[in-house]
């Protein structure tokens, strides 16, 4: 469940929203009626791992067709040519 709270009511109520938090709950912090922060639970924090970034070379072997004519000029741009 997502909660929203006011920055200035957050700070006194610090320890129970990072208990809420841990319990599965997402705070999103506001400033005025901007949202600006978030605290959230430490499993949807684990989710972004080292593994699900992308790196050179995970797409090689991915194309699995390429038309003779990929690099030809396009009908529409001729005329600058």
């Amino acid at each position: 469940m997502t909660y929203t709270i006011a920055l200035e009511e957050a700070q006194t109520h610090y320890l129970a929203l990072i208990e809420q938090a841990s319990k599965g709950d997402e705070i999103v912090l506001l400033r005025g009626t901007t949202p600006f922060a978030r605290i959230l639970p430490p499993e949807i924090e684990t989710q972004k791992t080292p593994q699900s970034r992308l790196q050179f070379g995970m797409g090689k072997g991915s194309i699995l067709f390429m038309a003779d004519d990929f690099d030809a000029p396009l009908e529409d741009f001729r005329e600058y040519m």
